[in-house]
């Protein structure tokens, strides 16, 4: 090994006969370790040892840039030689970023493409850019004419065919589809209100009986009564 100290003290910093380099550490744990305190008995994961920060307390990395409206913003990247130097990424705008659309937003891209922000008021934008509307905390927007909010557990399974979906169609009808056999129960101040019953049929007020369902048509007897008035 090829070790670095300053006078007699212990090495700062190790470069071993495989390559790798250790700051604070004489035995790193990947191509690059950079050690302020032991972690205990753990290693870095075999997939995750390029770079590997450790501390015996809280750990963290910052990224700071400048200040100047066309410098005020970080990226971190995903990349390869088949799909470029930044096909995965995540950027943060600074306050005083020259667009202020973009300022204090954070923006995640897949395929070089932006599908996710939050902007500086913590609203969330998932395939739009600009999440808009009073009160607006969670926005989505499809880029084809059918727009699917696709809930499952797992209870219900979690293929197409499986939970609950809401759907904004073409032209712009609104669908609410539960793709199991149970009920669409709907709640009003903590109790139940209305429910559709898995079979057919509506049901009000917390009577959850089959039976008394309000289904296609009523039957029953009606019995006139007429009268005439001779005033």
């Amino acid at each position: 090994n090829l070790n670095f100290g300053i006078g007699n003290t212990t090495a700062k910093m190790t470069l071993d006969t495989s390559g790798k380099v250790g700051i604070g550490i004489s035995s790193p744990d990947g191509t690059c370790h950079i050690h302020s305190g032991s972690a205990g008995t753990i290693t870095a994961a075999a997939s995750g040892n390029n770079l590997v920060v450790e501390n015996s307390g809280a750990v963290g990395m910052s990224l700071l840039f400048d200040d100047a409206a066309n410098n005020a913003y970080g990226n971190i990247y995903w990349g390869n030689e088949t799909d470029g130097s930044a096909d995965g990424r995540i950027t943060y705008f600074g306050s005083t970023y020259v667009t202020a659309a973009d300022r204090q937003s954070m923006v995640f891209r897949t395929a070089n493409t932006e599908r996710m922000r939050i902007n500086s008021s913590g609203n969330v934008g998932i395939g739009i850019a600009s999440p808009t509307g009073a009160g607006k905390i969670l926005h989505f927007n499809s880029s084809s004419n059918v727009a699917d909010f696709h809930i499952t557990n797992s209870v219900t399974g979690t293929t197409s065919t499986d939970g609950f979906i809401l759907r904004v169609t073409d032209p712009a009808n609104v669908e609410y589809i539960n793709r199991e056999a149970t009920h669409q129960i709907f709640y009003q101040a903590g109790s139940e209100k209305l429910r559709i019953q898995s079979g057919g049929g509506i049901s009000f007020n917390g009577d959850t009986a089959a039976a008394n369902a309000l289904d296609d048509y009523e039957e029953g007897t009606w019995t006139p009564d007429i009268r005439r008035n001779d005033g």
